[in-house]
């Protein structure tokens, strides 16, 4: 029996000694060719400075392209909820249309947004770009998550 025990601690020790190990990332470390030392060098790479005017105009048109279909795809999943929901009773169906006027204005205003914006500013793009697909990505996992109810 103690050696059951035993054996359990030295492999929740195990573990944890592996889940503690430094996994760092060392993309960012140079090695000197004169000495062996590591020199830890921040390197970000600034994305502005690389991206011309057409290239930055070029990446707008395909993010518009990819968030319109996006904004379709939702569309869609909509429609199907507003047919699922016909199958429930009256007091479900009535909190699930609302629920869905909700999505739907959501991805209006997604719309709304994308066809509004109008900025020429490189960093003021991708902080948009960036908001807005986390916007969008919330929207999917709303409508993903529709049917499930939380409530315990």
């Amino acid at each position: 029996m103690k050696t059951k025990y035993f054996l359990n601690a030295l492999v929740i020790t195990a573990i944890i000694a592996l889940a503690s190990c430094d996994n760092r990332n060392d993309d960012h470390v140079i090695h000197s060719d004169k000495t062996d030392e590591k020199m830890n060098v921040n390197i970000t790479p600034d994305e502005n400075a690389t991206i011309t005017d057409a290239q930055l105009e070029q990446e707008r048109e395909e993010f518009k392209h990819n968030s319109d279909l996006r904004i379709e795809e939702n569309k869609r999943k909509i429609d199907e909820l507003n047919t699922k929901i016909e199958t429930s009773d009256e007091r479900t169906r009535k909190e699930y249309r609302q629920r869905i006027t909700e999505l739907k204005a959501r991805n209006e205003k997604a719309k709304e947004r994308l066809n509004g914006y109008k900025g020429h500013d490189k960093n003021k793009w991708h902080e948009f770009k960036r908001e807005f697909n986390h916007d969008m990505d919330e929207l999917g996992h709303s409508l993903k998550d529709f049917t499930v109810d939380n409530k315990k």
